[in-house]
């Protein structure tokens, strides 16, 4: 399919400093992981492939690997012929020298064991002309295609020339110019030339039969890359060297740092798996990012937790996390003295005289060794740049580059097909300038600011920066802070509070403070928190979850293992683990499949033994399970067949499936036994009989011996008498609230039940603190795009933790008022609350954040970890010192302002006996008397009709006396009408 060739832009320069736009075409897959493994030695085997001969004009040459310049050729200084095996040995020595010279000899492609193929022949001949391989007038065949090329070449090798085995990774270089550039408004007389393509076996089972596939697999090739001969084109010089670097990067499993989709850069000519590695027409690949050394595993950074004074040298990295999955990576880079392209042309940021400007990126390379800057190798007999002293020559400054990074698969860099393509990049460069210029399309005057240009580097009295920054903060150098452009703000523009400020910068290094303006929590990279536990019994309880295909424990000396879960594909969306006992109960579900596996703690050696496993044939709601006493409720991800199973702890035993009526299944713990909610029907298992309501079962809550079931058609909640199979209010309370998240409270100053909200209304998503009857408290509702609530009290005080899908934490009281506000992992799996030290803590994925607290009430998104949707409340009853007369000196108007018929006022009377309410004008006018008797230990309102008054504000004097005393109130209530 044609949408499925993936483009990406590069910069080609020509002389007269006009700027084309070139795509590298690739197909439908990408690597999806880096494999640490490819580091160390490799060998790969070079298989050179010709053609049919053919003198089509819509394809480059005749099918065969081009000899020498014809006479009629423009002979280009690139990559010359002959292009026979020794030319394409050079080509392997240089993707060799660059690999070993960028990973400091951590990767090392062994070149004499690098057999070219085949053996005592020129190439493999193909049965078919170029243009059969790529047949762009059918876009619908050309991955077919594609892979029909590989297969043929491999069977004709193996059938015709006899090779048996193959090393895993192969490239194939082919005769013909590749179909890997785009140059902008200049007509291609070539479109049905081949594009350069990575494939794997996933690839070639799509589109091959599976006796095709079998031949490849006899072979022991898995993956590869094929290349053109050379990249000379339409009279422009361009080098063979990037493209074939670039694919070599996904060989080794790296990600495409530009849109798949578009073609956009992301990282411009800093990103060597983007146009980087095309730099100076190809010939020049950039060095590795710190991002790309970081995804290899051949430099690990500097973490930089702390406020400090931090100095890099040339090639040093420093990371400054924002989550557990977003961060900066900050290094030094440093040009080898000069840029090259100023050197071969006149460049925007970078003149030089004309006498100063060279005819080829050769000829500037040569003045640079002789100006003593930096030595390469070309090899005299084939014309191949083989070798350059230094890869970041194409640098167009020295100084910090910083990369703005996310994870965008919550386990180390598993990244999707395009992962700088989403909706929050895998990564971006912080460009100096503040523009953000990359990838962007200006126009054909836009120079090389859309590529990446000097001022996208952090250096001092950068004019870009200080442009864009002081005449709005009055900023004389470089700093980078949430202030700033750019800032350092989350990729969901969060505040992070991460500020780098006093850059210093010598010939070899870079210094700067860094310093934090907030409070931040502590970032666990790749760990997927699930739960809390007393592991040791000492009273202290210690993560758990998921890092890496293990079960492991957070101790405050790092993680330990507990046990290798490697044969299963854990990620915390298809696995949830349980603490029962002395044992953990492990749940996985995946491709129709469950497994149910209980882990018995040791501890000598500490770690968790498997003593029992059982499996079944169909998937789990893995957010949905509920633990009552010893048996575990299992909800079936099943829309066609829907229903439960439950499973004996003790017994080790799977009773079910039961059948439900609905898609979904949810349930809670309800007087000791376990209560299901499917559709409009309400199960009981234990009992055997199923109950009707007159609307769709939304979310269920347990309060002691009371049901509060929500209406997910109409909006609101209800009691309901589970006893007499009824509902207890006839109209529902909140009725125009969709409710998400319901979560009852046992306030200390009232008598409860009061309940915590999250739905949405029609003017958008709200949070709601009501009373018993659904009334609103003082403060709210609170108007935001909260995702999720977790409850917990400080001293008695109630705080609302509620975050949002951008990964904004808020902590509010119960008055609405926000106290303090984080920023975590967006989109976090997992979000509960533990208790930690002498305080409690919020675990987020990897993120943790300690809290003063000292009362877990609603931890989990099911209330608690074994998600039984029960509140326990008190025994007692709130014990009020004599003389209170209303609970918390509270007394307050609803709405306010207000627009209807009436405002309430409201308070809960402990000790009150009278209430007076005189209210005035903004004059002093008196303009009504309101009284009341109120029945103490309970809320009250007094209600006021304003239908006959103004718009305006009112003061409301308040007067409650009882228990030989009196208070005076003073509010002032808004009429907009």
């Amino acid at each position: 399919m044609m949408n499925r060739l993936r483009l990406f832009t590069i910069v080609v320069t020509i002389l007269v400093a006009t700027f084309y736009t070139t795509s590298h075409a690739l197909p439908f897959r990408t690597p999806s992981k880096f494999d640490r493994s490819n580091l160390g030695l490799q060998r790969w085997n070079v298989v050179l492939v010709e053609f049919e001969e053919d003198n089509t004009p819509v394809t480059t040459g005749n099918g065969s690997f081009l000899q020498t310049w014809e006479d009629s050729d423009y002979e280009y200084i690139l990559d010359p012929p002959p292009h026979n095996k020794l030319y394409f040995q050079s080509h392997l020595k240089a993707i060799s020298h660059y690999w070993r010279h960028v990973t400091h000899q951590a990767l090392h492609i062994d070149t004499s064991a690098s057999v070219i193929l085949p053996d005592g022949a020129e190439s493999v001949r193909l049965p078919q002309n170029i243009r059969y391989y790529h047949p762009a007038d059918k876009p619908d065949s050309v991955d077919y295609r594609l892979a029909e090329l590989v297969y043929d070449a491999l069977r004709i090798l193996k059938e015709d020339h006899g090779e048996n085995s193959l090393t895993e990774t192969l490239i194939l270089f082919h005769a013909g110019v590749g179909q890997d550039f785009d140059f902008s408004n200049m007509y291609d007389p070539t479109p049905f030339d081949i594009p350069s393509f990575y494939f794997d076996e996933s690839f070639l089972s799509e589109y091959l039969s599976s006796e095709a596939v079998a031949l490849i697999q006899s072979l022991g090739v898995k993956q590869g890359i094929v290349l053109p001969e050379m990249q000379n084109q339409l009279e422009l010089n361009v080098a063979l060297n990037g493209t074939a670097l670039l694919m070599s990067g996904f060989l080794l499993g790296l990600p495409p740092l530009y849109n798949t989709e578009t073609g956009r850069s992301g990282t411009g000519i800093f990103g060597f798996m983007d146009q980087g590695s095309n730099n100076a027409n190809g010939l020049l690949p950039i060095g590795l990012s710190a991002f790309e050394r970081v995804i290899m595993g051949v430099q690990s950074p500097e973490r930089a937790d702390n406020a400090n004074r931090y100095s890099l040298l040339p090639g040093d990295i420093l990371k400054i996390p924002v989550s557990s999955r977003e961060y900066f990576l900050v290094e030094y880079r440093k040009n080898a003295g000069i840029r090259l392209d100023s050197l071969y042309q006149n460049h925007l940021s970078d003149t030089l005289p004309d006498e100063e400007r060279y005819e080829t990126y050769l000829d500037a390379l040569e003045k640079v060794r002789k100006m003593g800057l930096a030595d390469y190798s070309l090899n005299p007999s084939t014309g191949v740049l083989e070798a350059v002293e230094n890869y970041d020559i194409t640098l167009p400054a020295s100084g910090l580059l910083i990369w703005h990074v996310y994870d965008p698969h919550k386990t180390l860099f598993e990244y999707p097909e395009n992962p700088n393509g989403q909706t929050i990049p895998m990564v971006r460069l912080e460009e100096a300038d503040g523009g953000y210029d990359i990838g962007k399309n200006y126009g054909p005057l836009s120079g090389s600011v859309n590529q990446g240009w000097k001022w996208d580097m952090w250096f001092p009295k950068n004019m870009g920066f200080l442009d864009n920054n002081s005449h709005i903060y009055n900023i004389k150098d470089i700093e980078f802070s949430d202030r700033t452009h750019p800032d350092t703000r989350s990729f969901s523009g969060i505040e992070s509070g991460i500020r780098l400020k006093q850059f210093t910068f010598t010939a070899d290094s870079a210094s700067f403070t860094l310093d934090f303006l907030k409070e931040r929590p502590e970032h666990f990279a790749g760990f997927e928190a699930l739960g809390t536990w007393d592991f040791h019994n000492t009273g202290t309880p210690l993560p758990y979850g998921l890092r890496e295909n293990h079960l492991v424990c957070l101790e405050d000396t790092g993680f330990v293992s507990l046990a290798d879960l490697s044969p299963l594909a854990v990620n915390a969306e298809n696995t949830a683990i349980l603490p029962y006992e002395n044992k953990l109960i492990l749940i996985h579900s995946q491709d129709d499949y469950s497994l149910i596996r209980q882990y018995q703690i040791q501890e000598n050696p500490f770690q968790a033994i498997s003593v029992t496993s059982t499996s079944r044939s169909f998937t789990l709601d893995i957010g949905s399970l509920v633990l009552d006493n010893k048996t575990l409720f299992l909800p079936h991800h099943d829309a066609v067949n829907p229903g439960f199973s439950l499973y004996q702890i003790d017994r080790d035993l799977v009773s079910g499936p039961f059948s439900t009526v609905s898609d979904s299944s949810r349930a809670l713990v309800y007087d000791h036994s376990l209560l299901v909610g499917s559709g409009t029907f309400l199960h009981y298992p234990d009992e055997g009989r199923i109950e009707q309501l007159p609307f769709t079962i939304g979310k269920m809550v347990s309060y002691s011996d009371t049901l509060i079931v929500t209406d997910s058609d109409h909006g609101g909640f209800y009691y309901y008498d589970v006893t007499a199979g009824r509902l207890v209010n006839t109209r529902a309370y909140q009725q125009d609230l969709i409710i998400d998240e319901i979560i009852p409270l046992d306030l200390p100053e009232t008598r409860g039940p009061d309940f915590l909200l999250l739905g949405t209304q029609e003017t958008g998503k709200s949070l709601v603190l009501t009373d018993s009857d659904g009334h609103p408290w003082n403060g709210f509702p609170v108007k935001n795009s909260y995702e999720a609530l977790r409850v917990y009290f400080d001293r008695n005080d109630l705080r609302i933790m509620a975050l949002k899908s951008d990964g904004q934490v808020d902590i509010l009281d119960q008055s609405g008022t926000q106290l303090s506000s984080y920023v975590i992992t967006p989109d976090p799996f997992s979000f509960f609350l533990s208790s930690y030290g002498t305080g409690l803590a919020l675990f987020s994925e990897g993120d943790r954040l300690e809290i003063e607290g000292d009362s877990l009430h609603w931890a989990y998104p099911n209330g608690d970890i074994w998600g039984t949707r029960h509140l326990r409340i008190n025994a007692t009853a709130p014990d009020y010192p004599g003389g209170i007369l209303i609970a918390k000196d509270l007394i307050y108007n609803y709405p306010n302002p207000v627009s209807d018929e009436k405002t309430y006022f409201r308070y809960f009377a402990v000790e009150a006996e009278y209430v007076d309410i005189r209210i005035y004008d903004l004059q002093g006018k008196f303009v009504e008397q309101l009284q009341q008797t109120p029945i103490q230990q309970q809320w009250n309102e007094i209600p006021w009709d304003v239908r006959a008054l103004d718009s305006g504000v009112y003061i409301a004097k308040i007067t409650i006396t009882g228990a030989g005393s009196e208070k005076t109130y003073i509010i002032k209530p808004a009429i907009l009408k």
